[in-house]
């Protein structure tokens, strides 16, 4: 299975610290596993 990159998992990683936002609602929206 193939990392996903940097910049992805740093957006992932502000988008939860910035919005009120579930963990798995964040993986629906950015289409990466829970």
């Amino acid at each position: 299975m193939k990392s996903y990159s940097l910049d992805l998992r740093q957006k992932v990683i502000e988008t939860y610290e910035n919005e009120p936002i579930s963990q798995r609602q964040l993986a629906k929206r950015f289409r990466v596993a829970p």
